[in-house]
């Protein structure tokens, strides 16, 4: 089985990029690369190859779902799991969620200490189908 360890965050909220990159940096032992919305992180993404995306829901410019939708459409991140990072968690963008390919959702606000084990569970399940 792969490894994990090159993330990419995307989210418009500073201080969520930064205790996320802390976080998995420290206590994960990841790299971590954040951006701060869609459009940013798609333009790097297309010379990037990440073992795992974490994209916040709600955005301003474009959403999760949007960054997603066009995620998909790069050849060489097909296969890439990818969380929703998100405080809007109703049952209904659950489902579209997962229907666009998501592999998992972290419910906002998370316990900080707990990501690197969170992330590291969605991504074996991802790489388990």
């Amino acid at each position: 089985m792969a490894e994990l360890n090159n993330i990419v965050c995307i989210d418009d909220e500073p201080d969520i990029r930064g205790l996320v990159k802390m976080i998995l940096e420290t206590v994960g032992n990841f790299t971590v690369k954040d951006y701060c919305n869609g459009p940013t992180a798609l333009e790097a993404l297309k010379n990037q190859t990440p073992d795992m995306l974490l994209i916040d829901g709600m955005m301003p410019e474009m959403s999760g779902m949007d960054v997603l939708k066009e995620i998909n459409k790069m050849e060489h991140l097909k296969n890439t799991p990818v969380a929703f990072m998100t405080a809007r968690i109703q049952p209904k963008e659950k489902e579209e969620y997962i229907s666009l390919g998501a592999s998992g959702i972290i419910e906002k606000p998370f316990e900080p200490m707990e990501l690197p084990d969170l992330v590291r569970s969605i991504w074996e399940k991802a790489q388990s189908k």
